[in-house]
């Protein structure tokens, strides 16, 4: 009897403290990439020019640039999936429209 309690607590007191290491996965982004059987979107230009917006369409797919990464999707409310480095454009600019164009009257404050 002793040995089943000493067994028992033995086991309650390694898997508890490792219960809150385990992470759920983000739905929002696909974090490794393609599923097998998926086509990876075709490669970004070398220069990629943003708005104020990080995103980018470029054929037929909407690109997403986040916390220097760059994700893809053919549309805008399917999951993000994590573009693979060799994909990448070289070189990522911004092009902010000069003060009082006309994009400012739709910017939201």
């Amino acid at each position: 009897m002793r040995k089943n309690l000493l067994a028992f607590l033995l086991l309650v007191s390694t898997t508890l403290p490792l219960a809150g290491c385990v992470v759920a996965p983000d739905p929002y982004y696909t974090p490794y990439g393609p599923p097998s059987g998926v086509v990876v979107a075709p490669a970004l230009p070398e220069v990629v020019v943003l708005s104020d917006r990080p995103y980018y369409y470029y054929r037929g797919y909407h690109y997403l640039y986040d916390d220097n990464r760059w994700y893809y999707t053919r549309n805008q409310r399917d999951r993000w999936r994590v573009l693979p480095h060799s994909h990448w454009p070289r070189d990522t600019r911004y092009h902010h429209p000069p003060h009082g164009h006309h994009y400012d009257r739709y910017r939201r404050y």
